[in-house]
């Protein structure tokens, strides 16, 4: 169970975060890191998706060949290994080095890769038995699959260890917060995938000493969807992370915003024009665009409100304080629509008046509370 919802859990993130690439890929195509990740992106999704079982058993009737996902999701590992290589290695050297050496970097890890569909061919697994997981795991018992699994794995894990070393490394320098966060993640995922890599070996040397090691299987497996997911994670988390750590300001003003409306409606029916652009309905004004310039346009609204009222307020009393403002401004509102004229002298309205705009909006909800109170 666990297995399935972690391998669900990165064919989602991984297709999300390579359609979010593949979109703004026609404005960066100059940029070869851009690129890389659309490939590193895909080829995740790709590994997950074709060993999902419910994908995988259809893949293996389309081909005739009901192991087939093996080395298809291998495939698609080795590229998203080269990839990753090539953003770092971008990110990591002038340009033209990084050029010469992401040429390299390809040209090597596609020689390795046909290596590895001949030895795969050669081999031709094909035992299946449950779970694509536990298949790979009945198939190590033939020697020639065992020693593809061997070199695969250290081809992996020699892709890891260079993805820790620079993700760290370029994390102790990033100045931009997440992007320091992500980097670490990156390189924290690269630890559990190699203990992934790490315990691959251990069964492939275990089972051919004909050692029974299935009951290590969900551990590995664990390590490998854990540390891909946190490298998903790490990928994406500067473009996600940003909005995530402005949420709970967000919300914050998305709460005084409609805090505010009691008192915002009783002084826009007394004076309608002090609305800019015309009132809002209650469903336009459940979830307002550009809410930073909404809330500011209310608190603005209420100010220009009381200020209308002005010439209808009693004498003000020695009371202060967000009680006193509306209790004020009841009055106010009470005496203009009962056709009172206004008095010669208007009272400023009671309270402290905060120069900032924060401030202005904490005692202007602490009055529209109080005005939802009756006296």
């Amino acid at each position: 169970m666990v297995y399935q919802v972690l391998e669900w859990t990165c064919t989602v993130i991984a297709f999300a975060a390579f359609a979010y690439r593949l979109g703004t890929l026609p404005g960066n195509h100059r940029d070869p890191t851009h690129a890389a990740l659309c490939v590193y992106f895909f080829g995740s999704f790709f590994s997950f998706v074709i060993g999902l079982d419910a994908v995988s058993p259809h893949v293996a009737d389309l081909f005739h060949y009901r192991n087939v996902t093996i080395i298809l999701s291998h495939a698609a590992v080795v590229v998203l290994t080269a990839a990753q290589l090539v953003v770092l290695t971008y990110w990591a050297l002038p340009p033209e080095r990084a050029r010469h050496r992401a040429r390299l970097l390809v040209a090597g890890f596609a020689v390795a890769l046909a290596v590895l569909v001949t030895m795969f061919l050669v081999s031709f697994p094909m035992e299946r038995q449950g779970t694509s997981a536990t298949s790979s795991l009945l198939n190590l018992r033939n020697s020639g699959y065992a020693l593809y699994v061997a070199l695969y794995t250290v081809l992996i894990a020699a892709g890891q260890v260079v993805t820790v070393r620079v993700s760290w490394r370029f994390a102790g320098t990033a100045t931009q917060p997440w992007l320091r966060r992500s980097m670490r993640t990156v390189a924290v995922g690269g630890v559990f995938i190699l203990g992934y890599c790490g315990m691959r070996l251990f069964q492939v040397a275990a089972t051919q000493l004909k050692y029974d090691v299935t009951a290590y299987n969900p551990v590995q497996w664990f390590l490998g969807d854990v540390g891909s997911l946190l490298e998903l994670l790490g990928w994406t988390a500067p473009g996600w992370g940003p909005a995530l750590a402005a949420l709970p300001r967000w919300v914050r003003a998305y709460r005084r915003y409609h805090q505010l409306r009691p008192l915002w409606e009783a002084l826009h029916r007394a004076t309608p024009d002090i609305v800019l652009g015309g009132p809002r309905s209650r469903v336009a004004d459940a979830v307002p665009g550009d809410l930073g310039f909404r809330l500011y346009r209310r608190v603005i609204e209420i100010l220009d409100g009381q200020r209308a009222l002005r010439p209808y307020l009693a004498p003000p009393v020695d009371a202060n304080g967000p009680t006193a403002e509306a209790q004020w401004v009841r009055e106010a509102l009470k005496a203009k629509a009962s056709g009172r004229p206004p008095v010669s002298a208007p009272a400023p309205a009671p309270g402290e008046y905060p120069e900032d705009l924060a401030g202005e909006t904490d005692r202007l909800v602490a009055v529209a509370r109080a005005f939802q109170r009756e006296p």
